[in-house]
């Protein structure tokens, strides 16, 4: 678990400390529970929250360029640093907690413009209707 005291932080072994827009690989279970995937994530938490946790919230990242409803276009232009392969598509439909140690690799972080775009597309989907 990361945690921040006198200004050093830390995270359990094996894990790598993440931040509210960053871009990693881990592994994303499949909507049927079937199996996992390891894919690129957008870490949507803040960092009092994967801090505090050893836990962070994300939403899955695809490269399928196949238009979808309550998907974000991203390209390495949106990144304030680091790159992806390919173009991609935060699906904000995607959203699941995932433990910090099972992190693989750090691609990059997502600009606040994007990011903000993601978050907006969540409250969408779950803003309550009359």
């Amino acid at each position: 678990m990361l945690c921040l005291r006198y200004g050093i932080m830390s995270t359990t072994s094996g894990g790598i400390p993440t931040e509210q827009r960053d871009i990693v690989l881990g592994p994303f279970p499949y909507s049927d529970l079937s199996d996992m995937k390891n894919r690129p994530l957008l870490v949507i938490s803040d960092e009092d929250y994967n801090q505090r946790r050893e836990d962070f919230i994300c939403c899955a990242i695809t490269s399928n360029p196949k238009a979808h409803r309550y998907a974000i276009d991203i390209t390495n232009a949106d990144l304030e640093s680091g790159s992806l392969k390919l173009d991609s598509k935060v699906r904000a439909d995607k959203v699941f907690t995932l433990k910090q140690t099972r992190i693989k690799k750090r691609f990059g972080k997502l600009s606040l413009e994007k990011s903000e775009m993601v978050v907006d597309k969540i409250r969408d989907i779950i803003e309550m209707e009359d």
